[in-house]
C-alpha cells in the first residue's frame, strides 16, 4: 500500500511539472469574397449571407482547399449553414466563376462535381435580369446576382453594369 502511495504521490508531482507540447500549426483561412443574401423576390429582405473563403491546406497536387459557405434559403426563420469544400487551383476556381456567369447571361442548367458533391447551376427569371441559383445537396440553395457573383468571388471591382445589359446577353450566346 505505501508503494502505490508514493507511485501516485510521485505520478501526481510529474504530472503537475509537465508541460504542454506545441500545437500543430493551425489552418489559417482567406475570404475571398463575402455576400449578404437577399430573399429571392423580397427587395431589402435578408435572409443570410454567403462566403467564398481559401485555406492554406493543400492537397498533393499543390491545390488549395477553398469553402462556399451560404445560409440556406429554403429556410426564412431558421439558421442552416451549409459548407462546400472543395480543391482547386486557380483555373479550377475561374472555371466555376465562368461557369457561373454562362448560366446567369444564357439560362442553361450545369451540374459540376464540386469536390464530392454535385452542385447544379441554374437561373431564375425575375425582372430584367436573371438570378442563379446555386443548388447543394438536393434542397440547400441561394441566390445571387450578377453583382453578386463578382463579389462573391472577389472581382467586384470588374463587375461593369453595362455588360449585364440584354445586348450584352445577347452577344454574349453568339
Amino acid at each position: 500500500m505505501k508503494k502505490i502511495i508514493i507511485a501516485i504521490t510521485l505520478l501526481f508531482a510529474a504530472s503537475s511539472f509537465a508541460q504542454i507540447g506545441e500545437a500543430e500549426k493551425k489552418s489559417e483561412s482567406v475570404t475571398i469574397g463575402e455576400v449578404n443574401l437577399l430573399e429571392y423576390g423580397i427587395i431589402g429582405d435578408l435572409n443570410g449571407r454567403a462566403s467564398l473563403n481559401k485555406s492554406d491546406t493543400e492537397n498533393e497536387e499543390g491545390k488549395a482547399y477553398y469553402t462556399i459557405a451560404f445560409q440556406n434559403q429554403e429556410y426564412k426563420t431558421i439558421t442552416d449553414i451549409k459548407v462546400n469544400g472543395f480543391f482547386a487551383d486557380q483555373e479550377d476556381l475561374n472555371y466555376l466563376f465562368d461557369e457561373m456567369v454562362k448560366v446567369l447571361k444564357t439560362g442553361q442548367e450545369v451540374e459540376i462535381m464540386l469536390g464530392k458533391r454535385k452542385i447544379t447551376l441554374s437561373r431564375l427569371m425575375g425582372g430584367k435580369k436573371g438570378t442563379l441559383v446555386y443548388w447543394a445537396d438536393g434542397g440547400s440553395h441561394f441566390y445571387l446576382s450578377d453583382q453578386q457573383l463578382y463579389v462573391l468571388f472577389g472581382k467586384g471591382n470588374d463587375w461593369k453594369k453595362d455588360e449585364w445589359n440584354n445586348e450584352a446577353w445577347k452577344r454574349y450566346k453568339n
